[in-house]
């Protein structure tokens, strides 16, 4: 059975799932609290990034789209790709939209409004930090300060321009809209 290392908030971790659960692959998922993330995966890996996917002959994976392509390779009688290449080609430049381009905004509407990240901070510490020995406030003050200033500030998001993240998002699904 496959083994998902991730957070159940994960940008990311929600692609794999869904890609998991669409194509009836068994799996587990694991959350993986914050020093495991820092110190064990970048070391096995060369990158610190979530999920990642163990295999179960033991072997490591990240990256949701070279992971899912690895996975269709063992699956020739349901593709997830149309066998168009032009209807192919598409489906890959929605992907690389929303896995590239969408993270941006996504990232904004979490954590630039303050109900939301009230309450995706929570979700972190909760599933995230009991191996952190500090008091459930600081562990919530430490984590949304490092989701705002790494994946919004960190990632040229700024008062200023909210209103241009913003309508590039809504303006971008106005377009694909009647395509979907």
């Amino acid at each position: 059975m496959l083994t998902i290392y991730g957070l159940k908030i994960s940008y990311f971790t929600g692609k794999m799932e869904a890609y998991l659960r669409y194509k009836e692959i068994p799996f587990r998922f694991q959350a993986i609290t914050m020093t495991e993330f820092e110190k064990t995966f970048p070391k096995q890996l060369g990158a610190q990034q979530i999920p990642v996917l163990q295999l179960e002959d033991g072997r490591l994976m990240t990256d949701t789209t070279p992971m899912i392509d690895w996975l269709e390779a063992d699956d020739k009688n349901t593709p997830i790709l149309p066998s168009h290449p032009a209807m192919a080609f598409f489906a890959r430049l929605i992907e690389d939209y929303a896995d590239e381009y969408l993270w941006r905004p996504a990232m904004h509407y979490r954590w630039s409004y303050w109900e939301s990240a009230n309450l995706l901070r929570r979700q972190i510490v909760d599933e995230a930090t009991d191996d952190i020995k500090l008091p459930k406030w600081m562990k919530n003050r430490m984590i949304y300060r490092r989701q705002l200033n790494t994946f919004v500030r960190g990632d040229g998001v700024t008062k200023a321009n909210w209103h241009h993240v913003e309508n590039a998002y809504l303006g971008g699904m106005k377009i694909l809209d009647p395509i979907f």
